[in-house]
C-alpha cells in the first residue's frame, strides 16, 4: 500500500481484535490468503453493531476508526483511544447507554508525521486506471530527475489495482545498471512473478496454461 509500518499498524491489529471480542468472528472470514490480503487492502468490514445489534453504535465506530484503511484516519495515539473508551464507560455506567460523541477529539500523534499522500496526480491516476479497466492494455514510462516522487507515484497505483483484482508490475531504469539487457522489463516480469505466485493453486496452474 506504499505506507510505512508504525504504531497505527498495532491500532490496526487491535481494532481486528475488538471486532473478533465484540461480534464472534473475524472481519474477513475467508481461508484463501490472497483473497484475504485483498480484503484488508480494498474491503471495508460490516460494522459490528450491524452483525450484533447489542453492541453500541458508538463502540461500532471506534472499532472501524481503529480498522481505517489509512493510517491518517486512525487513531494516532493509544491516549487517543483511551479518552474515548473512557468516554464510553463512563456514559454507559452512567446512562446504560452510549451517547454519540465525535470521536478522537483528543487523539493527537506522539512525533511530527508527514503526510504519505499525493496531491495534484489524482486525474492521471484515475485516467490510466479507467482505461485499463476498460480493457485496455498500456505501458507506462514515467520519466523525470531523481527525488521528484516518480517511486511513490507509481506506488500510488497498488491499493485502486488491488481493489479491482489487478496486479502491478513495476520496475526502474537504473543508471548503473545498464549493461543488462532488458534489464527493467526482466525485473517488471519477476515483481509479476512474485505476486500470481502468492495466488491459490488452481489460479497458478491458470496463468501457467
Amino acid at each position: 500500500m506504499n505506507r510505512g509500518i508504525d504504531e497505527r499498524t498495532d491500532m490496526y491489529a487491535l481494532g481486528v481484535t475488538l471486532y473478533e471480542m465484540l461480534t464472534g468472528s473475524l472481519p474477513f472470514p475467508v481461508s484463501d490468503p490472497a483473497e484475504l490480503i485483498h480484503s484488508h487492502i480494498a474491503r471495508p468490514p460490516r460494522p459490528p453493531h450491524s452483525l450484533r445489534p447489542a453492541v453500541p453504535e458508538v463502540l461500532s465506530n471506534i472499532v472501524l476508526k481503529l480498522m481505517n484503511k489509512m493510517a491518517e484516519d486512525r487513531y494516532q495515539s493509544a491516549r487517543g483511544l483511551r479518552a474515548d473508551l473512557e468516554t464510553c464507560l463512563r456514559s454507559w455506567h452512567s446512562d446504560h447507554q452510549i451517547a454519540p460523541f465525535p470521536l478522537g477529539t483528543r487523539d493527537r500523534p506522539t512525533e511530527l508525521r508527514l503526510p504519505r499522500k499525493l496531491y495534484g496526480r489524482q486525474a492521471e491516476l484515475q485516467a490510466a486506471l479507467g482505461r485499463v479497466r476498460g480493457g485496455a492494455l498500456e505501458l507506462c514510462l514515467i520519466t523525470g530527475a531523481a527525488g521528484i516522487g516518480k517511486t511513490e507515484l507509481v506506488s500510488e497505483l497498488a491499493r485502486p489495482l488491488a481493489e479491482h483484482g489487478g496486479y502491478l508490475a513495476r520496475a526502474r531504469f537504473d543508471q548503473q545498471q545498464q549493461a543488462i539487457p532488458y534489464g527493467p522489463l526482466l525485473r517488471a516480469c519477476r515483481d509479476l512473478l512474485r505476486l500470481l505466485l502468492t495466488e491459490p493453486p488452481h489460479a497458478v496452474q491458470a496463468w501457467r496454461q
